[in-house]
């Protein structure tokens, strides 16, 4: 994670692959991007960083010492984690392992009993997928309806694709109009999700997928 690009991230949010309740996490090799970031999460002060660069930014900007402790160098925010958020991280961490493999059984799982149903997003033979969710598309809106209906009868939590479509949404057609497109469409109006948490067990997921086939055939 993190190899390519300036920067990579990952949400914390607490239903996500680890949690730290909320938050993130932002990756980089890049040391001037590294220090931006410490001051941007920080007030956009230079407390986090290191003594030396601490006197070259004072000196660039002829900051004095008094000043120097609330002096901002960039418009940032406060988005440091707090102590317990770090705990509850660290822990996660421990069992990390355990998590991308319980939930990459489920996918496969999932993968098996429902491919000849539903359609979701291929991937490598060599790929690990550790997701929170099965992501699948129904073949219309109405059958979208009777799966999701059927779930929630048996108390299964299920919802959108993600957001669908953004270009759907009130914040994008108040600004520039309502946008459309094929896969962006197909997502919005036949996308939904199954769980996938560590825990379920193998009879869990047969037991949700039997409903989402029921609901395909038309069962209750």
């Amino acid at each position: 994670m993190g190899s390519f690009g300036d920067m990579s991230s990952i949400s914390t949010y607490f239903g996500h692959a680890f949690s730290t309740i909320e938050g993130g996490v932002v990756s980089t090799n890049d040391e001037s991007l590294y220090e931006r970031l410490l001051m941007l999460r920080s007030h956009g002060w230079d407390r986090d960083l290191s003594p030396e660069r601490q006197t070259i930014l004072r000196k660039i900007h002829g900051v004095d010492d008094f000043h120097a402790p609330f002096v901002f160098y960039e418009d940032g925010f406060n988005l440091r984690p707090t102590d317990l958020s770090a705990r509850l991280g660290l822990r996660q961490l421990d069992k990390i392992d355990w998590l991308v493999r319980r939930r990459f059984e489920n996918h496969c799982l999932y993968r098996k009993l429902l491919g000849s149903f539903l359609k979701f997003q291929k991937y490598n033979d060599d790929s690990v997928v550790c997701s929170i969710h099965f992501g699948a598309l129904a073949a219309s809106v109405e059958e979208r309806r009777r799966i999701v209906t059927a779930l929630r009868e048996n108390g299964i939590e299920t919802r959108i694709f993600s957001a669908g479509n953004l270009g759907r949404h009130p914040f994008w057609i108040r600004e520039f109009g309502v946008w459309s497109a094929p896969i962006a469409d197909r997502i919005h109006f036949t996308g939904f999700f199954l769980p996938n948490h560590p825990s379920l067990e193998r009879k869990d997921v047969e037991f949700v997928s039997q409903i989402v086939i029921d609901a395909i055939h038309g069962r209750s």
